[in-house]
């Protein structure tokens, strides 16, 4: 893991998983969701983020770190690391991809 890199590393049902935010996961993402990650952002602040947009982040960084997995699997981690570390870690992966992260 490259916390410079803006890499957020987590573990669930026994394994680590990174999210790296690439170019290629940062476009899917927008494209996905239809909206920019600065738009994301600013609707944490007023609206948090929705479990779909969170399964949408965690997909996508997890593809970036060559990571293929069925919508199955990527429930079953999402529900292994639970809804609100979900959150956390979608939230840190966002921030970082506009900010310098804290090393």
């Amino acid at each position: 893991m490259n916390k410079i890199r803006g890499e957020v590393k987590f573990k669930a049902n026994k394994s680590e998983y990174v999210l790296i935010p690439t170019f290629n996961a940062i476009a899917a993402i927008e494209g996905e969701l239809e909206k920019s990650i600065i738009r994301i952002l600013n609707e944490i602040e007023t609206k948090g983020l929705t479990l779909l947009e969170q399964k949408v982040i965690i997909k996508h960084g997890l593809k970036a770190s060559n990571i293929e997995i069925t919508n199955e699997e990527l429930i079953e981690i999402i529900q292994s690391v639970g809804y609100i570390n979900t959150y956390k870690y979608s939230c840190e992966f966002l921030s970082n991809i506009i900010a310098k992260p804290k090393i």
